[in-house]
């Protein structure tokens, strides 16, 4: 991972530039109802990267026709870390819209170059989101959000503020082998959920707090976490 990548991701940390608790309160009051889903990213096995509840995100993207890259407005807008901007998914008629509206440099791109852009967000430690309205067969939008410029994501860590739609956990969850572990520290840097701890030189894992992002386990050097179905 680059170092221009690397982010305070913890919660309650205030930023130069952020949303307030009082704005977010008032979006989430006029927000309709969609559903945030976080999707975990295997980069081990190429191309057929797993996503929550939907068998993977591979299997999203071709159930598309079109598709639509556009910069997160929230990073645009707030630029509170470096990460990639051109890591928002639209597809099929959300992207043709999308398109339409001409805004945050929109562009048509391959089912490659989609797939591509998933990587790079889960490198630089971003958390995929699918959102979905109730009649949507399949996610028509996915980002790469982080927790100290996104909206949404912000306002549930960080304000503990309720949305009309629910933060649902990955049908994945991290499992630990401490015997494996070297003690780095990678998985609590880019954890945003506060699910990994440095106390006293070792690492301390609350599976409770796991939503199965695999931002911990695609960057482990020990290989000392992997994903697992979780229960």
């Amino acid at each position: 991972m680059e170092d221009s990548y690397k982010v305070d991701h913890m919660q309650g940390k205030r930023y130069p530039k952020e949303f307030t608790k009082e704005i977010l309160e008032e979006y989430a009051a006029r927000t309709s109802t969609v559903h945030g889903i976080s999707i975990p990213v295997n980069i081990e096995i190429k191309a057929d990267q797993k996503v929550i509840d939907f068998s993977s995100m591979e299997n999203i993207l071709k159930k598309a026709s079109t598709y639509v890259l556009r910069d997160c407005p929230c990073r645009t807008q707030i630029g509170n870390c470096d990460t990639p901007k051109d890591v928002c998914i639209h597809l099929d008629d959300y992207g043709d819209k999308t398109i339409k509206a001409g805004q945050h440099n929109a562009k048509y791109v391959t089912y490659e170059e989609a797939l591509d852009s998933v990587t790079r967000a889960q490198e630089a430690g971003l958390v995929h989101m699918a959102y979905t309205k109730k009649d949507d067969s399949y996610p028509k939008a996915i980002c790469g959000c982080c927790s100290c410029c996104c909206g949404n994501f912000a306002g549930i860590l960080r304000f503990g503020i309720e949305f009309p739609f629910l933060l649902v956990t990955s049908d994945k969850i991290a499992e630990y082998s401490a015997s494996d572990c070297i003690g780095c520290g990678v998985c609590v840097d880019r954890c945003h959920f506060e699910a990994w701890e440095m106390v006293d030189g070792k690492i301390v894992y609350d599976a409770d707090r796991c939503y199965g992002c695999s931002n911990c386990t695609t960057t482990c050097p020990s290989l000392a976490i992997k994903m697992i179905e979780r229960n």
